[in-house]
């Protein structure tokens, strides 16, 4: 009878290593490459040129409800589609995330659908959405300038004590020194006009952060007039209340997501907002009955040019 060898040590190490790492594939779930993943627009939208949706509108980057993108996990995230018409054949650019959920294979076999508008977006967009924002910051100068008999917006010396020593449509020297500075300037130089458009600007750049959160018309105002009055974070709180959320001034995947959900009814949120600034000014300050009556008729007024802005 034969004798039968014995694996050497060299043998049965191969051997059981080659065991192991059966069972450790077996165990281990499989790993996919994390850049790109295919993920699926929740709303038409438009791709930008940037991580802002402020940013200018890619020519031709419409994309409808139900098209695939590939992404790289961010904030913001810069994705490629498919476009036969572009010279590539791929269109690139940055979309929120607020749009976008994870491609399932259903998604993926089925045609991305054309977009309900198939119009490119045009430079005349950009110049509509800038004379809007102006519109919407004049407003809030509108509301807290202090104007002479003639009309012309006029610095206000505060009180000794106060939380600065001068403001004009509420810009405070204390809280914007050189802006509230060069208004001054303006204002004391007789440049009234400039002096008006200075303010507007001035407020509009410090609300921007709003068109973040949404480029609803009617929010955005109503948003911006939030955060000048109570500045950013107060906004931010205020449309936790109304979105029933979390409040913690912080606008996070939370918030953005119970957003997408209420502006589909922009009138209901902008009551539900209107009502939320009342709740958020009791916590933080009481009821001032003082100036109750004036910051009502403020919110009220707010309200108003906010349902008519678009």
């Amino acid at each position: 009878m034969k004798k039968r060898k014995t694996p050497s040590y060299s043998a049965k190490k191969t051997v059981r290593l080659a065991q192991q790492n059966r069972a450790t594939l077996a165990a281990k779930p499989e790993v996919r490459r994390a850049v790109p993943l295919d993920y699926v627009i929740t709303d038409e939208i438009s791709l930008r040129a940037a991580p802002d949706v402020t940013a200018a509108k890619l020519s031709g980057g419409v994309l409808s409800k139900g098209t695939v993108v590939k992404i790289a996990t961010q904030d913001w995230w810069y994705v490629e589609v498919e476009r036969p018409a572009a010279a590539s054949g791929v269109l690139r650019g940055w979309v929120s995330n607020s749009v976008l959920r994870r491609a399932t294979a259903t998604d993926i076999r089925m045609p991305a659908p054309s977009p309900a508008v198939a119009a490119p977006p045009t430079p005349t967009d950009a110049a509509a959405y800038a004379e809007l924002r102006k519109r919407m910051a004049e407003s809030i100068v509108k509301f807290e300038g202090r104007r002479d008999a003639q009309g012309h917006l006029w610095v206000y010396i505060l009180p000794a004590g106060g939380g600065g020593r001068y403001e004009g449509a509420e810009i405070n020297d204390r809280y914007h020194p050189r802006e509230a500075a060069k208004l001054r300037e303006l204002i004391d130089a007789g440049r009234f006009d400039e002096a008006e458009d200075y303010a507007a600007e001035v407020i509009a750049q410090y609300t921007d952060v709003v068109a973040k959160w949404t480029i609803v018309p009617a929010i955005e105002a109503y948003l911006r007039d939030c955060a000048f009055n109570r500045g950013p974070g107060g906004a931010a709180k205020v449309l936790q209340i109304a979105l029933g959320v979390k409040v913690d001034g912080g606008v996070g995947p939370e918030t953005l997501g119970a957003l997408r959900q209420a502006k589909k009814n922009p009138a209901k949120l902008l009551a539900a907002l209107r009502a939320a600034r009342e709740q958020y000014e009791l916590r933080v300050a009481g009821r001032r009955e003082k100036f109750w009556k004036g910051l009502v008729n403020r919110w009220d007024n707010s309200l108003d040019f906010a349902r008519n802005v678009a």
